[in-house]
């Protein structure tokens, strides 16, 4: 995962998140089987469109928050709630609370646990939590001596859960860090994997 840093809240938004959570809520409380939908804004466009768009470009810059697969679109865009709208239904159209993913982060689904380390806090880098091993193309959990049991099972807990060695990106991440380690520092934005450039 890449650091991130989070751009404002659109207006729109902050007017009203909490009168669309609220909602969800008792829609969640009345029991049954009710189906999740994006709140419509401007009539035409789901909010969630709105916000990945945001995200996309003043987050990750077309990356995905977590695995930071390039180009997003090629593994599908979704819109991940860090704290599952299922169990933290007021929490579901929290700015906070919003990433745009990948669908292979997206397999998450409902899990959540507070040991996820999210990116766009401002503490997080990268190479406090986890390593490379260049030769597996593994992203593994820092074991350094000053490091502390919960950095260690928080890093733990985020490759699990997100599932960043599962799949083919281990592989993919060892072809990709052989052209990062040729391509000029300026072009890093346009590769996938590029947090594993910033020493």
């Amino acid at each position: 995962m890449k650091k991130q840093i989070r751009p404002a809240q659109p207006q729109w938004l902050a007017d009203n998140y909490k009168k669309w959570a609220t909602a969800w809520a008792k829609l969640q409380k009345k029991g049954g089987t009710f189906q999740w939908a994006w709140h419509p804004i401007h009539k035409v466009e789901r909010v969630n469109k709105e916000i990945t768009k945001i995200l996309l470009d003043g987050m990750t810059q077309g990356h995905c928050s977590f695995c930071d697969a390039f180009p997003i679109e090629t593994t599908g865009v979704t819109l991940e709630h860090f704290k599952p709208k299922s169990k933290y239904p007021l929490l579901a159209y929290t700015w906070n609370n919003l990433y745009p993913c990948c669908n292979k982060c997206q397999e998450k689904g409902d899990f959540y646990s507070w040991l996820l380390i999210n990116p766009d806090n401002p503490r997080y880098d990268f190479w406090d939590y986890f390593i490379y091993e260049a030769s597996s193309g593994m992203i593994l959990v820092n074991e350094a001596e000053d490091k502390s049991h919960l950095d260690r099972a928080r890093a733990f807990a985020t490759i699990k859960i997100y599932g960043l060695n599962d799949h083919s990106r281990p592989e993919m991440r060892k072809r990709i860090y052989k052209q990062l380690l040729k391509a000029d520092p300026a072009d890093y934005k346009d590769y996938a994997y590029r947090f594993l450039m910033d020493f």
